[in-house]
């Protein structure tokens, strides 16, 4: 089975952007790749397969836990894989993960990667064993979600004026002013930027660009008969330089090398975006409990 993502249900919307399932059915007798780039993701990881390195600015070929929370990336990094390939990530929305797991310095986390243990105790492997056991991905997907709804139930949510900016930005995909941002979440461009710095980890610019970034470089892989300097205006970059500017330090490649190099790999995601809606009505079992 291939790389899937699947949507989250709806009580789970408002924080699951969505999961990704990627099991692949041959063992790897030789090292596979994976190059990435920067991303407003914050992501919870279980493998349970055999462990893998991560190369980025900060390890090189870092052998990761087998369960992590993965913050930020504002660089592009690099997996290196052997053997079995089986694992399960939660891509949290905006700063979701936060209110969750009551994690106070974003920043501390950009491009790490946390073991779960320090998060949320012995939990981290329970889940990984149960993962590892289930039979499809419905009830990995139900596993997941268990565990999910408890953290939503006994979180104390609060309203918080960055989140809404956050979301803004990246339902515009980038594209809009910080200015504009800091107006409609009534507050001073000057307080709204130390406030988004440590609310998120990184300036709200910054964090505009990857988003921007990404989005294109997203057109650009569903629609490789495009030529990307179509996205010089349409994306919102002043010119061709800055353009080339941005893919160079978000992908650590050229546009075109980065294409070239990376298409096959997210093909592979496109094209088994599984477009699904799980709900708890068909969990096969509620497996975990407030234990969390």
């Amino acid at each position: 089975m291939p790389y899937s993502k699947y949507k989250p249900s709806l009580l789970l919307k408002p924080f699951v952007d969505f999961y990704y399932i990627w099991n692949k059915d041959e063992v790897l007798k030789s090292h596979l790749s994976v190059s990435s780039t920067a991303n407003n993701y914050c992501v919870m990881l279980f493998n349970y397969g055999d462990k893998y390195c991560l190369y980025n600015r900060l390890y090189e070929g870092e052998v990761l836990p087998k369960n992590f929370l993965s913050g930020l990336s504002t660089s592009p990094f690099r997996l290196q894989l052997l053997g079995k390939v089986n694992m399960m990530g939660i891509v949290f929305k905006g700063t979701a993960f936060q209110d969750l797991f009551h994690i106070p310095a974003p920043v501390d986390f950009l491009d790490e990667r946390i073991d779960l243990e320090t998060i949320i105790g012995y939990n981290a492997n329970v889940i990984n064993n149960q993962l590892a056991e289930a039979l499809d991905d419905l009830e990995r997907l139900s596993i997941i979600e268990s565990f999910l709804f408890e953290r939503v139930k006994n979180a104390n949510l609060k309203t918080h004026p960055i989140d809404q900016a956050v979301d803004m930005i990246l339902t515009q995909k980038g594209m809009i002013r910080v200015d504009d941002v800091a107006e409609k979440v009534n507050l001073s461009p000057r307080q709204f930027r130390r406030s988004f710095t440590n609310r998120v980890g990184i300036g709200p610019k910054y964090f505009a660009r990857i988003k921007r970034f990404n989005f294109v470089n997203l057109c650009l892989s569903k629609n490789p008969e495009l030529k990307w300097m179509e996205f010089v205006n349409d994306g919102g970059y002043f010119d061709q330089s800055h353009f080339i500017k941005d893919y160079l330090e978000f992908s650590g490649k050229s546009p075109i090398r980065f294409l070239q190099r990376n298409t096959g790999f997210l093909k592979e995601i496109i094209n088994n975006n599984k477009r699904a809606t799980v709900h708890t009505k068909n969990f096969s079992k509620p497996i975990l409990t407030n234990s969390y």
